[in-house]
């Protein structure tokens, strides 16, 4: 990540300059970041929203189901505009839920349960988690001319880098 100018004339934190400088947040206003004020349900949205887009995550929606949630609430209709792709989004991934009186509360204080609740949910449903490939097998070893061998490794598809840790220091083949 790229770090960007501080925009902020209220905080010098180096973790808000860090979540600004790679799309995370935005701040509230006119070089305002707000860092004592709540955070709203759909604030919250966008920025988990924009945390999972740069992990890579794909949390697209479309006119069609931004349509059917938001009218599946009593209140819908009062998500903020700049808002809406991400409230959507997190109801349709299963990060957010409505009450059971089908309420959002967009505007209303995202309380620290129900961000632990949602940050989970995310983790959980989006597999932030190192998936299991499987492990990598020895497909050659060739001595090193120093009284060891050095190990060839088949590919393990989509995996880009593996760490492997040797436990044994015997290799027979």
């Amino acid at each position: 990540i790229i770090k960007k100018e501080n925009p902020f004339l209220d905080t010098n934190d180096e973790d808000v300059i860090r979540a600004y400088s790679a799309g995370i947040v935005s701040g509230r206003g006119e070089n305002h970041f707000d860092p004592y004020g709540a955070v709203t349900r759909e604030e919250f949205s966008v920025m988990m929203t924009n945390l999972l887009t740069k992990a890579g995550k794909n949390c697209t929606v479309t006119n069609e189901m931004m349509y059917e949630i938001l009218n599946k609430y009593w209140d819908g209709n009062q998500v903020s505009y700049w808002a809406k792709e991400a409230v959507v989004a997190n109801i349709h991934y299963g990060i957010m839920n409505g009450d059971a009186s089908a309420y959002i509360s967009p505007g209303s204080h995202t309380t620290r349960e129900q961000a632990i609740i949602m940050i989970n949910r995310a983790y959980n449903n989006f597999s932030l988690v190192k998936a299991n490939y499987g492990m990598p097998t020895i497909i050659s070893a060739v001595d090193d001319n120093f009284g060891g061998k050095i190990l060839s490794w088949s590919e393990i598809y989509g995996v880009q880098k593996y760490d492997v840790l040797i436990k044994n220091s015997m290799c027979e083949l």
